[in-house]
């Protein structure tokens, strides 16, 4: 069966620019980062892994909670991380539940009800291969919830799994990495190409496209002009999508949305979806 590798990133692993390159130099196409654990913990490197991985190539970033079985308070406490972020409902957004004190297949439901209850649909569950069907029966998770299963030891023996964490070292950067088997659950497409670019001064400019995603850390402008010199009083945070055309002043190359408002096709700054 295909697949696309997957990573997922606690505030342990390494957050710069070229720990991600690597990742996606070795073919890993989509990042999970933990924001937050229970009710009072988040992690404070979470945004720099964020931008860090758009900028590395990767096609999505999802973000995760560490559960520990208290539904609807850590998804309210994990949500407000999510909007902080300014991740949007297209976001994937996964639960660990991998501890004792995770309750049971109610108490997970429940966080669930609250990340559709404000829009985010793409949601996964994620354990080990020894709690599904002991702790959490798949059957009853609500929200047709994408099932994660972890099993360092060749395999899983389960149904209806989406994806596969199969290590917990992916290449010696002792990061979990894990296969989908149904990239369209991530919002992934691989018939995307890669961004055609162009480099003027020391900086390199995407030249075409229709779809693209903030990945600077802070965030981008909209302006009235092509030359970028009115603005707009916009501002668009990491991971917000801009839809638009490329045109050209002189030689730059700009995002043109359907509002008339202009954007840059730095690639430092933004990143090339479609």
């Amino acid at each position: 069966m295909s697949s696309v590798l997957v990573t997922d990133h606690s505030a342990y692993n390494d957050s710069s620019v070229s720990y991600f390159k690597n990742l996606a130099s070795k073919g890993v196409k989509s990042a999970f980062v933990k924001l937050s654990e229970g009710t009072g913990w988040k992690s404070d490197v979470a945004p720099l892994q964020i931008s860090n991985a758009f900028k590395s190539g990767m096609k999505t970033v999802g973000a995760y909670h560490f559960f520990h079985g208290n539904g609807r308070p850590e998804a309210r406490y994990f949500l407000y991380w999510v909007k902080r972020y300014k991740l949007d409902t297209t976001t994937p957004l996964m639960i660990d539940a991998e501890t004792p004190d995770i309750g049971g297949t109610s108490n997970i439901n429940e966080f669930l009800d609250e990340l559709v209850k404000y829009g985010y649909k793409r949601v996964f569950v994620y354990s080990m291969q020894s709690y599904f069907g002991v702790r959490i029966f798949p059957k009853y998770l609500k929200h047709d919830a994408k099932l994660w299963v972890a099993n360092y030891s060749g395999g899983f023996s389960m149904d209806n799994v989406t994806l596969w964490q199969f290590t917990d070292n992916f290449s010696g950067t002792s990061t979990d990495a894990s296969r989908c088997y149904f990239p369209s659950t991530l919002g992934l497409d691989d018939k995307v190409a890669k961004p055609d670019k162009v480099k003027i001064g020391n900086k390199e400019y995407l030249t075409t496209g229709t779809h693209f995603k903030v990945t600077s850390l802070g965030g981008v402008n909209a302006y009235k002009d092509s030359q970028l010199t009115k603005p707009a009083g916009i501002h668009r945070n990491t991971g917000y999508d801009v839809y638009g055309k490329v045109v050209y002043d002189g030689k730059y190359p700009r995002i043109k949305t359907k509002y008339g408002n202009y954007y840059t096709t730095r690639t430092d700054l933004v990143q090339r979806i479609k």
